[in-house]
């Protein structure tokens, strides 16, 4: 018989005029959609801040990591990684997004997408001197390996 475990949940909610519900599908991700509703879209060329509608209560034992879409990645609409924690409880989330040609962004339309993340702030040991037997086998950050 396994035992019962409670799992830290993730609340959310919607704000703000014409705020739609995240799109749940199969995989590990909720879908973002573009909260514009005034106009109805918004030409986006460099960087932009997209409101998505979608406001959220994160424990501090979790995360959520906002990411881009692959499509709309094929499409030259890049979406800045970001990270939500708890300090940012009830705040509307938005897309950083960034289009290097012009892009229209259309209200409604899947912009990014949410996961969930647990954290363990324990994980991080510091240290005051590397341990016997360290050494780095690659050059570091863009290394090729060569």
């Amino acid at each position: 018989m396994t035992p019962f475990r409670s799992r830290a949940m993730i609340r959310y909610w919607l704000v703000g005029e014409g705020a739609q519900w995240p799109e749940r599908h199969l995989g590990a991700a909720l879908d973002l959609k573009a909260r514009l509703p005034r106009r109805g879209w918004r030409l986006v060329w460099g960087t932009a801040r997209i409101p998505t509608g979608v406001a959220l209560e994160v424990p501090p034992d979790m995360a959520v990591r906002v990411t881009g879409r692959s499509g709309n990645f094929l499409r030259g609409i890049l979406v800045h990684d970001g990270l939500i924690e708890s300090e940012f409880n009830g705040q509307e989330m938005c897309a950083l997004v960034y289009c290097p040609w012009p892009r229209l962004i259309r209200h409604g339309e899947r912009i990014a997408q949410m996961w969930a993340i647990s954290i363990d702030r324990q994980a991080f040991q510091p240290l005051d001197e590397p341990p016997p037997g360290i050494q780095a086998l690659k050059a570091g950050f863009g290394s090729t390996g060569r």
